[in-house]
C-alpha cells in the first residue's frame, strides 16, 4: 500500500451544507440557473457531476461533453480513481480507498483498489472492510499493509 485516497465529505468532513450551497452558488455564477432543485435525491445519480449533467440538460438541452472536464467517468464508474492514482503515480493495485457510499465501493472496486468503508451501522463492524470509528482506520490500514495489500483475505 503507497496511496490512500479519500472521500472526503462524509469521510474526513461534513461539509454537506457548505457543499449543498456552494454548489447551488455556482450554478448560478456560472450558468445563471436559478430554479436548480436541492433535493438531490430528486436526481438519477447524487454526485455533482451527475446532477449539473442533469441540470444542463434540462436548461440547456445538452449534456456537457467529456472534454469539458478532466476526468469522464464518474462514481459507480472507476475512472475517479484510476485518474487519481495515475496522477499520484501509483498504479491501482498499490492503493486503498476510503468511501461513506456504496457507489464509491463500487467505482474503486472497479478500479482494482481496495476500499474500506467507513460506517455508523452496527452491522458494518461485522465485515473486514467497513470501520466505524476514525480511531480504527489506522488499524485496518495496518492489517492491509501488514499481509501487502493481499485482497483475496478481504471481502471486496
Amino acid at each position: 500500500m503507497q496511496l490512500v485516497i479519500f472521500d472526503i465529505d462524509g469521510t474526513l468532513t461534513q461539509s454537506n451544507d457548505l457543499d449543498n450551497d456552494a454548489f447551488l452558488q455556482t450554478l448560478f455564477d456560472v450558468f445563471g440557473f436559478v430554479e436548480v432543485s436541492n433535493d438531490w435525491m430528486s436526481y438519477s445519480h447524487v454526485t455533482d457531476a451527475c446532477i449539473l449533467k442533469e441540470v444542463c440538460q434540462h436548461f440547456l438541452n445538452r449534456i456537457p461533453s467529456p472534454k469539458e472536464y478532466d476526468i469522464s467517468s464518474w462514481k459507480p464508474e472507476p475512472g475517479l480513481f484510476l485518474y487519481a492514482a495515475s496522477k499520484m503515480g501509483f498504479s491501482p493495485e498499490h492503493c486503498v480507498v476510503i468511501e461513506d457510499s456504496d457507489v464509491g465501493i463500487q467505482a474503486a472496486r472497479l478500479a482494482g483498489i481496495y476500499a474500506l468503508k467507513y460506517s455508523h451501522q452496527e452491522e458494518g463492524k461485522e465485515k473486514s472492510n467497513v470501520f466505524s470509528n476514525m480511531e480504527l482506520l489506522s488499524k485496518q490500514l495496518d492489517k492491509i499493509y501488514a499481509m501487502k495489500c493481499d485482497r483475496s483475505a478481504y471481502d471486496l
